[in-house]
């Protein structure tokens, strides 16, 4: 519960910024692969400071969209994989955040080692929910 009153925009960045400066790299994964965005994308909660937060962490040095975790999966898939950001109504916000990954080379149509690309999660969410569906548009128009 502490943790809900902290700015992530304020302090998560600032911590990874002092990583990337002791350490150098913040693309470096877990025992699973997953570096610390692909982590951040699969649970960050919707709200507008942690989309800017997210962009922010985008804009450190060395991040790296393309790196794949040990089944394959991208920052991309992470992200379609978070339910409350597809469900939220920062629909336009994500599709600038995805279209950002995309400009740094993360792909849509990568496909992990069970065959499944992020935007193959995105469309079949888009059968349950018009939030996805609206993603769906917003990204075709923006590429």
């Amino acid at each position: 519960q502490l943790y809900l009153g902290i700015n992530l925009r304020f302090t998560l960045v600032p911590f990874l910024q002092k990583i990337l400066q002791l350490h150098g790299n913040l693309n470096e994964g877990d025992d699973n692969g997953l570096t610390p965005i692909m982590t951040f994308a699969h649970v960050v909660q919707p709200t507008q400071t942690n989309l800017r937060c997210f962009m922010d962490m985008l804009s450190l040095p060395t991040i790296d969209a393309t790196l794949l975790d040990n089944n394959g999966k991208t920052l991309l898939h992470y992200l379609m994989r978070n339910d409350s950001l597809l469900d939220s109504p920062y629909i336009e916000d994500l599709a600038v955040i995805i279209s950002k990954i995309v400009e740094m080379r993360g792909s849509l149509h990568r496909k992990d080692n069970a065959g499944i690309s992020p935007w193959d999660i995105l469309i079949r969410r888009g059968s349950s929910s018009d939030s996805p569906s609206q993603l769906a548009e917003k990204l075709t128009a923006t590429m």
